[in-house]
């Protein structure tokens, strides 16, 4: 979590009315008085602001699709498309209405003509990260609705008072110790407007008449991908949830399908086997790569990554010959990183050999990947984590079957309603 300077603390519909009651609207050469921008945090992000839309609503947007702050992410609403002069006579910059801002708002307070307090929480469009939102989220959502990120999905948590992150894991010790009834993914939209809008409606030297070509899976209609929560009084547990009760839709996500490949595997479940005898009894001298803290050294990892890496090219001059050097220049291979992409006849070789130098590489590999990282440490992020044999192993079978590219996808990734 990046935690800003200041953060308000809004835990209610009155803690959302009083911030806004009490900060002034900025007043600059770019705003007036009357656009009412007033920032959620230091007044230089002004675009993370807070907006009155009645005295029963009030938006926390994070700058997406505001007309007035503009200062970030929706470069295509600019006077000038920043390409070229030729096109400015025909460049029509995308204005996205108020409605818009509402819908695409990062959190929506309400309360209702009874009193009950509602908050809706969205996360970003499209499939790629949105850092700013997540930001945003974990530092503007109550303290009892924490913002997590977890193998690369994002979830709310109804969660105990706690406001610091390191309060809240120091409570859950580990992810898979968190109350499944207080967890709840939030997908990504696929709603975007833009994507229909005509940028150069009238430019005759080109025939895109759009700035985006339609990714895959977007829509022009709102898809309503959010979770709406309700304040509860008075229903603090020991260890979760605690004042707040999902409401709305709640949803799941369901990942592509993994088929292993059965045969392939058994041929290698020897190989397989020996290398895990090999790790287990390798392990605990490991310590140059893994701190006290059950952390990755920075530098070791980068060392590693150079030690496998040559030996990688090594096995590949034998076996290209004299293709050798456009094999990788074809393949921009350099030393900064690894990946195990089309590598599993390598890594095959490498296990069957009887002393292969690239074995411990390997093996490091999986040690800074799984639960035997924390074996040394004196106290980790997440509180002292026991290792369980059976995780490991699972984690173990995992690493093999990506490292020796032991399955097969079939179907998409999907999220799905409850």
């Amino acid at each position: 979590m990046v935690m800003r300077t200041y953060a308000p603390t809004l835990n209610t519909f009155s803690d959302v009315e009083k911030l806004y009651n009490n900060t002034k609207p900025l007043v600059s050469k770019n705003f007036s008085k009357s656009q009412d921008v007033r920032p959620v945090w230091s007044r230089t992000r002004k675009w993370e602001r807070i907006i009155k839309i009645n005295k029963n609503e009030y938006l926390i947007n994070d700058g997406t699709f505001d007309v007035i702050t503009n200062i970030f992410g929706n470069w295509d609403m600019r006077l000038n498309d920043g390409i070229s002069e030729s096109h400015k006579d025909y460049y029509v910059p995308y204005k996205p209405s108020a409605t818009l801002m509402r819908e695409y708002s990062a959190i929506i307070w309400k309360r209702d003509k009874e009193g009950n307090e509602y908050i809706r929480v969205r996360n970003g469009c499209g499939q790629g990260a949105h850092t700013q939102r997540y930001t945003f989220l974990e530092n503007t959502l109550p303290d009892t609705l924490q913002f997590l990120v977890m193998n690369g999905k994002q979830y709310v948590c109804r969660t105990a008072r706690q406001r610091r992150p390191s309060s809240f894991y120091d409570l859950y010790r580990n992810w898979s110790a968190i109350p499944k009834d207080t967890l709840h993914f939030l997908p990504k939209s696929s709603y975007d407007p833009r994507m229909d809008h005509k940028y150069y409606p009238n430019d005759p030297n080109t025939d895109n008449t759009r700035r985006y070509y339609s990714i895959s899976g977007t829509r022009k209609t709102d898809d309503r991908m959010y979770l709406w929560f309700k304040r509860v009084d008075g229903n603090l547990k020991e260890n979760h949830a605690s004042g707040w009760e999902l409401c709305g839709d709640q949803y799941d996500f369901k990942p592509a399908r993994k088929l292993v490949l059965k045969k392939r595997k058994a041929r290698l479940k020897p190989t397989i086997e020996k290398f895990y005898q090999y790790i287990m009894a390798m392990y605990p001298l490991m310590t140059d790569i893994i701190n006290e803290n059950g952390r990755t050294n920075s530098q070791s990892y980068h060392d590693n990554n150079d030690k496998l890496n040559q030996h990688y090219f090594d096995w590949m001059k034998e076996i290209e010959g004299k293709n050798w050097v456009k094999y990788k220049d074809r393949h921009n291979m350099g030393y900064s990183w690894w990946r195990w992409d089309d590598k599993e006849a390598f890594v095959e070789d490498v296990l069957k050999a009887d002393e292969h130098p690239a074995l411990p590489c390997i093996a490091r590999y999986f040690v800074i990947q799984s639960d035997l990282r924390f074996t040394n440490a004196k106290h980790n992020d997440y509180g002292r984590i026991e290792i369980c044999p059976k995780r490991v192993r699972s984690q173990y079978n995992t690493f093999m079957n990506t490292i020796l590219n032991l399955t097969r996808t079939t179907g998409h990734s999907r999220v799905v309603k409850r």
